[in-house]
Order: C-alpha cells, then sequence, then structure tokens
C-alpha cells in the first residue's frame, strides 16, 4: 500500500473511532455494539487471522509480561465480579485495548508511524473546526439553539454575560479537555518537525485554537494535564538549547530542569484549580465521595475487585446520598478505580506496566535520532497529560485512547527485540485471541437483538400502544436474560398497563418491580414506582416504605419529600415546589418559611410562590439586608406582584440579573414588566436572554416573545409557532440506566404516584396556545393542550377546569 493510501485509510479509521463509535453517546448505546465495534474489532480480527494462517512472529514489546498476567487478570475479575453479565460485557474493551496495542506495534514497525501522526493531527484538527462551529451555533443561535446574537438585535448588547462550555466534538466537555490535553503537546510536537514552513504555521496556529479550546471546555483536569505538558515539552527544549550553547551546563542538569518546570507547570495549574474550586464544592464533595467510596470498596473486595466497568454500579451502595449523582461511573482518579475494580494485584499490575513502559521510553529516547526523539518528546508529554488528568478523573473510552495507545505504540515500536517466542506459539496466541473475539461478537449479536427488542417496547410506550410494548420487553428478556435491565422494561409496562387495567395487572407490575428490585436494590425510581402500585392498591404503609426506601437513596429528588408528605425537605431540593407544598403540607411550609437559619432571600421567593403575602412582607426588610441574587430576584418580584411597583422592581432585578446571568428567572421577570411598559425591545432582548440562559426553565420566553410578537401585529400563525415552541418540558434524565448498563432507557415516575411538575408559571404559554385554539374554534387542538399539561403535572387545577368546561361544551 502507498504512503497517501495508507494515511487516508488510517485517518479516516483514526477518525471514525475517536468522532463517531468510540465516543460516549456510542458507548451509552446509541448504536448496536457489534457496529460500534467494527472498525476496531474487524482489523484486530483480519491482522490475528493473517498472523495464525502465516504463523508470522507476533510482535515483542517491553510490556509482554505485564500486559499477559494483566489479561489474565482481567478473567480472573470477571468471574469473581459482583455482577458477572455485566463485568463480561465490559471486560471487553479493556482486552480489545490490548489487542490494539499490539496491532499498532506491528504497523509502527512497518513504516506506518507518520500516518498515524497524521491521523491524530487530523484529528486535532476536527476538534477545532466542531468547536468553531460551536462557538458559532452558540452565538448565532443556529440549529434550533436560542443564541445570543437575537438578544444583541433587540439591544441587549454585543458580549453575551455567559461564557460557552464546548463539549460537541466529544460529548463530554471532561473527555474533550483531557482529549485535547493529549493532542496538544503532538500538535506543538508536529510543528517543530515539520519541514515546510507553511505546515509548521497551520500546526501552530492549531496548538493555539486547541489552547483555546481547552479553557473552554472548563476542564480544570485537562488544563492541569496541558501544563503539565508544555512543562515537559519546555523542559526538553530548555535541554536541547543547553546541550547545542553549553551556557548553564552546571545548572541545567536534566533531572533539575525537568523537575522544576514540572513542578512549576503543576503549582501554576494547581494554583488555578484551587481558584476555580471555590464555585465547584459541590461537584468537588462529590469527587470526594467517589474516592473515599473507591477505598471502602477495595477494603471490601480487595483480592478481585468488584468487576470490571462495575464502579458506577457499584457506587450507588457506597456513596454519601446526600451527595449523590447518578451520572458518575468512575472513581475519578484510575489508581483508585484500577483498584476497586480489579483489586490489589490490578493497581499492582498498572504500576508495573509503568515503571517497564518509563524504562522502555527512555531506552528508545536514547537510541533515537534527532527527528523521532522529538516525537517521543511529545509522546511523552501526551501521555504525562493523560496520567495527570487522570489523578481526577478516568477515561477508558476508545475515542479518548487513541491517542494514547497510538503514542505507547510509537514508544514500544523501537528498538525491536531481537527473540521472539517459536511459530506454534504465535500461531496458538493468534488463533486463541480470534475465538475469544468470535465469542464476544456472538455475544454482542444476542445482546444488540435483545437491545433492539427494547428500543421497539420503548417506541411503542411513546405511542400507547402498551400490550405491543409489553411483548416486546419480554422478546428482550429472551435475548439476555440475564441483564436486568430488561426486567425494568417489563416491570414499568406493566407499571402503566396497571392505571388502564389493575384487574389484570396491578399484582403482576408490583410483582415485577420486587423481582427487579431484589437485583439492583438502588434504584430509587423503581422504589418510587413500586410504592405508587402499592398505593392504587391501598397498601399505604408497604407504599411509604418504598417511598420512603427511594428518599433514602436519592435525597435530592424533592417530589419523594413531596409525595411523603414533608414539605419542609421538599422545598429545600426545590423551591419551585412551593405551591405545591402550599396545598400538601401547610405546616411545612410555615416551618420552612419561619426557619431563620434559611436564607431571608429564598423564604420571600418561596412565600411570593405559594402566595403567602403577609409572610411575604414580614421578610422584605430582611432580604433587603441581604447581598444575594436571590434576595434581589424575590425583592423585585414583590415589588412587581404585591407593590406593583414596577420602578423598584426593575432596580431589584437589574441587580439579580447582572449577579446571576445564568439563571432565567430574574430576566424572565424583568421581561414582563418590560411587556407591561410596552417596551417591547426590552421585553424580548431580556425574554432571549432568558432562553440563552436555560431554554427549558426559560421556556415562558417563548410565551413572552409571542405577545411581543402579537403587540407588532404579527398573524396567528408567527405567534402559535412560538407559543408552540414553549411547549417543551424540562428533561429527567434517567442517569441510573447509562450508569449501570451502559445502555439508552426511559423510566419516568408512573402515573400512579401523581408527583407535580414545574411550577404553574412555567407552562405560560401552553395555557395560552390552548385559549388561542378555542378562540380560532379548534376545541380538539385545545383539548389536546391541556391533556399533555395534565400528564406533565396532574395539579394543574386550572387545565382541569379548563377541559372540563371543553368536554362539557362539546357535550
Amino acid at each position: 500500500m502507498n504512503p497517501r493510501r495508507r494515511a487516508g485509510l488510517v485517518i479516516a479509521l483514526v477518525l471514525l473511532v475517536m468522532f463517531v463509535t468510540g465516543t460516549a453517546y456510542a458507548h451509552a448505546g446509541a448504536m448496536p455494539d457489534t457496529l460500534r465495534w467494527a472498525p476496531v474489532a474487524a482489523p484486530l480480527a483480519l491482522w490475528l487471522i493473517a498472523v495464525g494462517r502465516r504463523r508470522a512472529a507476533l510482535p515483542r514489546t517491553a510490556l509482554d509480561l505485564p500486559l499477559a498476567a494483566s489479561l489474565v487478570w482481567l478473567g480472573v475479575s470477571v468471574f469473581f465480579a459482583t455482577e458477572r453479565r455485566l463485568a463480561f460485557e465490559f471486560a471487553w474493551t479493556y482486552a480489545v485495548h490490548m489487542g490494539l496495542l499490539y496491532l499498532l506495534v506491528d504497523r509502527m514497525r512497518r513504516g506506518w508511524a507518520d500516518a498515524f501522526w497524521l491521523a491524530l493531527l487530523a484529528s486535532a484538527g476536527v476538534i477545532a473546526a466542531i468547536s468553531a462551529l460551536e462557538l458559532m451555533v452558540w452565538y448565532f443561535g443556529w440549529l434550533g439553539e436560542p443564541g445570543w446574537f437575537p438578544v444583541a438585535h433587540a439591544g441587549g448588547g454585543p458580549v453575551p454575560p455567559l461564557l460557552p462550555t464546548l463539549d460537541l466534538a466529544l460529548n463530554i466537555s471532561t473527555i474533550q479537555g483531557n482529549t485535547v490535553a493529549v493532542l496538544l503537546p503532538l500538535t506543538a510536537t508536529g510543528a517543530l518537525v515539520a519541514s515546510r514552513r507553511s505546515a509548521r504555521l497551520s500546526l501552530m496556529l492549531l496548538a493555539g485554537a486547541l489552547l483555546g479550546i481547552e479553557f473552554f471546555t472548563f476542564s480544570r483536569g485537562g488544563l492541569l494535564g496541558a501544563f503539565a505538558a508544555a512543562g515537559v515539552l519546555c523542559a526538553f527544549a530548555v535541554l536541547r538549547w543547553s546541550g547545542k550553547t553549553g551556557h548553564l551546563r552546571g545548572l541545567l542538569q536534566p533531572r533539575l530542569v525537568l523537575g522544576a518546570m514540572l513542578i512549576g507547570a503543576l503549582g501554576l495549574s494547581l494554583l488555578m484549580v484551587v481558584w476555580s474550586a471555590r464555585q465547584r464544592s459541590a461537584s468537588d464533595q462529590g469527587r470526594l465521595d467517589t474516592w473515599r467510596s473507591a477505598v471502602e470498596m477495595a477494603r471490601d473486595h480487595p483480592t478481585t475487585g468488584v468487576g470490571p466497568g462495575l464502579f458506577g454500579r457499584t457506587l450507588r451502595a457506597y456513596r454519601d446520598p446526600e451527595l449523590a449523582q447518578d451520572k458518575l461511573v468512575s472513581a475519578h482518579n484510575l489508581p483508585l478505580n484500577v483498584l476497586a475494580e480489579t483489586g490489589v494485584p490490578g493497581l499492582l499490575l498498572l504500576a508495573w506496566i509503568t515503571v517497564l513502559f518509563l524504562r522502555a521510553w527512555w531506552r528508545a529516547w536514547r537510541q533515537a535520532d534527532l527527528r523521532r526523539r522529538r516525537w517521543l518528546e511529545g509522546a511523552l508529554a501526551a501521555l504525562v497529560a493523560y496520567a495527570v488528568h487522570s489523578l481526577v478523573d478516568t477515561f477508558p473510552l476508545t475515542s479518548s485512547l487513541v491517542p494514547v495507545l497510538v503514542t505507547v505504540a510509537y514508544t514500544l515500536a523501537e528498538p525491536r527485540p531481537a527473540r521472539a517466542p517459536g511459530p506454534l506459539w504465535q500461531s496458538g496466541i493468534a488463533w486463541g485471541a480470534v475465538g475469544v473475539m468470535a465469542v464476544y461478537g456472538a455475544a454482542f449479536a444476542a445482546f444488540d437483538i435483545a437491545q433492539g427488542w427494547m428500543l421497539a417496547s420503548r417506541h411503542a410506550v411513546e405511542r400507547g400502544d402498551l400490550d405491543t410494548a409489553l411483548i416486546r420487553a419480554r422478546r428482550a428478556q429472551m435475548w439476555d436474560s440475564s441483564l436486568s435491565l430488561y426486567d425494568w422494561q417489563e416491570a414499568y409496562v406493566l407499571g402503566l398497563l396497571a392505571v388502564e387495567r389493575p384487574s389484570q395487572y396491578l399484582g403482576a407490575a408490583i410483582n415485577a418491580h420486587r423481582r427487579a428490585l431484589a437485583h439492583e436494590p438502588t434504584f430509587d425510581r423503581g422504589w418510587a414506582n413500586l410504592a405508587g402500585l402499592y398505593a392504587q392498591g391501598g397498601g399505604q404503609l408497604p407504599a411509604l416504605e418504598a417511598m420512603r426506601r427511594a428518599a433514602a437513596i436519592n435525597p435530592q429528588m424533592a417530589v419523594y419529600w413531596w409525595w411523603l408528605g414533608d414539605g419542609m425537605r421538599a422545598i429545600r431540593e426545590n423551591p419551585d415546589l412551593a405551591e405545591y407544598v402550599r396545598r400538601r403540607d401547610p405546616a411545612g411550609l410555615r416551618d420552612f418559611l419561619a426557619d431563620s437559619e434559611t436564607s431571608a432571600g429564598l423564604r420571600l421567593y418561596v412565600a411570593l410562590l405559594a402566595g403567602q403575602t403577609d409572610t411575604a412582607a414580614d421578610l422584605v426588610p430582611v432580604a433587603e439586608r441581604e447581598e444575594s441574587w436571590m434576595a434581589h430576584l424575590a425583592l423585585g418580584m414583590y415589588a412587581q406582584r404585591v407593590l406593583h411597583d414596577p420602578g423598584r422592581a426593575r432596580a431589584w432585578l437589574d441587580r439579580a440579573v447582572a449577579a446571576r446571568p445564568q439563571d432565567e428567572r430574574p430576566a424572565l421577570v424583568r421581561a414582563e414588566l418590560a411587556l407591561t411598559a410596552g417596551d417591547l425591545d426590552a421585553a424580548e432582548a431580556d425574554a432571549r436572554r432568558a432562553l440563552f440562559a436555560d431554554r427549558y426553565g426559560g421556556a415562558k420566553g417563548y410565551a413572552i416573545l409571542a405577545e411581543v410578537e402579537r403587540a407588532r401585529g404579527a398573524g396567528d400563525a408567527r405567534v402559535i409557532g412560538l407559543l408552540r415552541a414553549s411547549v417543551a418540558p424540562r428533561p429527567e434524565p434517567d442517569y441510573f440506566v447509562g450508569t449501570v448498563y451502559a445502555r439508552p432507557a426511559a423510566f419516568d415516575l408512573l402515573p400512579q404516584l401523581a408527583v407535580p411538575g414545574m411550577a404553574s408559571e412555567f407552562y405560560t404559554g401552553w395555557f395560552v396556545l390552548a385559549e388561542l385554539y378555542v378562540a380560532q374554534g379548534d376545541a380538539a387542538q385545545a383539548r389536546a393542550v391541556y391533556r399533555e399539561l395534565l400528564e406533565l403535572n396532574p395539579h394543574l387545577a386550572t387545565a382541569a377546569e379548563a377541559l372540563s368546561a371543553l368536554s362539557q361544551d362539546d357535550n
């Protein structure tokens, strides 16, 4: 294969893996596993088959012994895992990455190194291009995004008050931060070794762009890794300059320079970390909790760990519930994650691999020519970036590991070991690996069929065809009976059927939930739904006990406390539930408003939502002495709703918007003031500002925009379009399924629970839309809107009354 075709093939495969099949979305079940792994597994299998047929020698490296031991230990960890089915699936990732490393070493020794460096530089360029597009979308509002440009166009000023978080290229900002930190030193190295001036300049500009992208990922670990990598490259540059000139030879000893640069870079980065941590206390506390949990897991499972890939599932039984974050799938520290998942032997194997690799790198660097030496220095800097970031996170996805595997393979490729085992050994190892891949291929095919039936069941639920959904859920169980995810789908569908046909399905739904909870007892939404089913059947005591279990697992879910009648705790977790707490637990509302330990601004906000104007008046003097954005927002709302003083309200809201531009609520209230005053441009600017801050929480902004357009003389089509845009309920992500099973699913709270949704003001656009349909004589459309409203929030009495009135009119 000629160099051009070789480079094209490698670039295509690397880009496909890094930006499509190896990403976080793909890992979470966005595509079938057989397709997701094909770009990696197919070349690896073909290579192994060729090695087996020719009885050629597998590439020998300095890491053969520890990698072989790691592969054996991986199998032992799977066998003794706390959940063998999931550990078997997740172990594939680690095993195939080891095989991919040997394939890369073989290709490097056959002259493919430049093709892989070009592929990594191309991936850096793709990240820069996608990030540039993301910035344009963020600012101009393309592709359905709100954007800031419409705000500026309406008189809101050209400079946004918020900075974007770049994550589109690799799905998650921390993953993007890690990948950019690894690619930065490689891009800089490419600029150093490039022979053409235009290439050097382009790569230097690309490196600068990557540095800017790194900042806008707001990944402190990524920035820390990038600084450490820069320190390594600077140390080598100083050493090379010193060697040529002879200046400061006494001070510029290799160990001193390298140590000083690393310490300086790490120190500066740590200062930035400490500075930024002031506004990330909750995130940092959660990270500390995962570290503590990892140590406890290792204490309970010191030999084999909990199993490969099972940290996220096991964490739910160890974490502090008050810091619960369902989306955490790792220990946020690579050594601790390895320790928790594979035990002390796994951690020792990681240390062994690290030591042997550093020795191999040193030998390769000493024997290399200048060009290869520079690439080795860039490779070491990239690995330092990955290692430093891995102290505060973990990155096992293929998209993250491709640059790491390429740099490691490049290091191990030279010098070539002189000795190799006999051909029979090589053939046996190669065919054995092919056999393992065939077993996994068959397993993944069955898993994908089961997942297909699961997705078909979800689509049937969305269409309201619950009988078909149940049939498809049970077919998923048949294809993958060991995966409890499909037990949850069956239980959920049975719960929905129990609403329509309780005599036929209520008992079955309860039993299905109990079976699923016996296998996965940390799923709080499962316990909550079981509580609703018990309550439907009249079992109040078991219902309360089940809901208490749900609240204990995830106490941050305010609706659990609302259902239990603990209004004070419900408001603490979500103040916007105040109006619903007023009806369910008035004593809890009074206790919250009387709690002097809670800020007066928050209590004033709650009192206004709950319609407690007398209490609100008592809280105003105290709130006026508070310098918090919430106090300013609440005082602005009080001046608007109670005092009817727009000037005073505007003054407080101006302060709230300036202090908290990332919250949509002050801008929405200020937009209402401007609309009432007839200042349409200001109303539009603030409505769009709210949507820019939070397109879901600020959905009421579309209703305000509809009123603005109506006042400007727009037709019904334009107004209806804006009102329909406001019909966008805030999504409730179900992280449990993605964390535990690495698959997509959506298990909502069952209708039997009848929990409230957003605050009633959130649905303003829906009500206006329904009223407009009524005015046009389209009662069917109006009824559809009211029914959807009541499905989302059964406590909207106004919607229920309007729907009842429309039904009576039809009769």
